[in-house]
């Protein structure tokens, strides 16, 4: 069933404005993409993070990126094959709470 845009993007800010009420989440969902179907993971994971060089900024990333990025993808330090790699896409909101600062 097809819902339209304007009552999807309700939907989603509603749900997200339940959500960041939620301060002791044990566990946390990645509804991006062809994420939606790897369930929920340990909100432990994103608890700490370091800073990492990019291109002449330190940036943040989570303390334990090796678990998140296999949780997302299995085995991510191997190239999938050509024949099964996907196109890009579009992000139309993306909310990073606390680490927006960096934008600024």
């Amino acid at each position: 069933m097809l819902f339209p845009l304007r009552f999807s993007y309700f939907l989603m800010n509603h749900t997200i404005s339940f959500f960041k009420r939620k301060k002791k989440a044990k566990y946390l969902y990645d509804g991006m993409g062809r994420n939606v179907y790897n369930g929920s993971f340990d909100a432990s994971i994103l608890d700490e993070v370091i800073y990492t060089d990019f291109e002449g900024y330190q940036l943040p990333v989570p303390k334990r990126y090796d678990e998140y990025l296999t949780f997302l993808y299995g085995d991510y330090m191997e190239l999938a094959p050509l024949s099964t790699r996907l196109g890009c896409h579009e992000i139309l909101w993306c909310d990073i709470g606390k680490y927006d600062e960096l934008n600024n």
